[in-house]
C-alpha cells in the first residue's frame, strides 16, 4: 500500500508540474501576443515616419512631407509674410541673427525697438548691459530728425537724438564708469559720433536700406515729470 501511494503521489505531482508548464506557456504567449498588437496598432496608427535619411514621409503613402509657416511663406525661393497679397511683388523679408551690433541711433525704425528688450554697450573701459523696459518715440521740434527716442530701462532714461545720446543722472555715472566722455551738463555724451550697441535691435526683419522708416511718433512729447509718464508708459506697454 505504501509503494501504491507513493507512485499516486509522483503521478499526481508530475502532472501539477505538466499543469504549471502548460499554465505558464499560455501566460508568455498571452504576453507575447499582446505586445505584438499593441506594436503592430501603434504603427499603423502613425500618420508620419521618417526613413534613413531622416527624411519626414507620409507613413502610408510614403511621399514627403513639406512643412508650412502660419506667418511665412516662399515665393520664388524668398521667404515672405503670409499675409502679403502681392504675390511676385511681396517684399522679400531679411532674416539675421537675434542679437547683432549697430549704431544706436533714433533712425532706427519703431520694429526694432519693439524687439529690443536687452542692450550691451562697449566702452573704453566697461561694457554696460541695460535692461530695456519700454520706449517711446516723441515730437521733437529742436532735434536732428524731429522726433527723439526715449528708452525707459532700469538705471533711467536714455534719451537718442539722431546719434546722440543723452541720460538721467543714474545713467550718466554708468556711462562715465565705462569711460565715456560726457558733456559740461554731465548729462550727454560728448561726442555724437554714435554709440555701437549689441541687442535685438539690430536683427529682425528690417533690411538695412529701410531702417530709416516709420519715424512719425503717435504721441507729443508728455508735459508730466518723467517719473510719472515712464510709470504711465510702463502700465500701458504691460496691459
Amino acid at each position: 500500500k505504501a509503494m501504491i501511494a507513493l507512485a499516486k503521489e509522483k503521478t499526481q505531482t508530475r502532472r501539477a508540474f505538466r499543469g504549471f508548464l502548460t499554465v505558464l506557456t499560455l501566460a508568455l504567449i498571452l504576453l507575447l501576443s499582446t505586445c505584438g498588437i499593441t506594436f503592430y496598432v501603434v504603427q499603423i496608427s502613425k500618420e508620419l515616419v521618417l526613413d534613413r535619411d531622416h527624411v519626414l514621409l507620409t507613413a502610408h503613402g510614403g511621399q514627403q512631407v513639406h512643412l508650412a509657416s502660419a506667418d511665412f511663406s516662399l515665393i520664388n525661393n524668398s521667404l515672405v509674410d503670409r499675409g502679403c497679397s502681392g504675390g511676385d511683388d511681396c517684399p522679400a523679408l531679411w532674416v539675421t541673427k537675434d542679437r547683432a551690433t549697430a549704431v544706436l541711433s533714433s533712425d532706427l525704425p519703431d520694429e526694432a525697438f519693439k524687439a529690443l528688450t536687452s542692450m550691451s554697450i562697449a566702452g573704453p573701459t566697461g561694457v554696460l548691459h541695460l535692461h530695456v523696459d519700454a520706449f517711446a518715440r516723441y515730437k521733437e521740434e529742436d532735434s536732428e530728425q524731429g522726433t527723439v527716442v526715449v528708452l525707459y530701462t532700469h538705471v533711467g532714461e536714455v534719451t537718442l537724438d539722431a546719434e546722440l545720446v543723452s541720460f538721467e543722472s543714474r545713467a550718466a555715472d554708468a556711462f562715465a564708469s565705462a569711460g565715456f566722455l560726457l558733456d559740461a551738463s554731465q548729462r550727454r555724451l560728448a561726442s555724437a559720433a554714435g554709440v555701437t550697441v549689441t541687442g535685438e535691435l539690430a536683427g529682425g526683419l528690417t533690411p538695412p536700406s529701410l531702417r530709416r522708416a516709420s519715424l512719425s511718433p503717435s504721441v507729443s512729447r508728455s508735459p508730466l515729470p518723467h517719473g510719472e509718464a515712464a510709470q504711465r508708459l510702463l502700465e500701458a506697454t504691460r496691459a
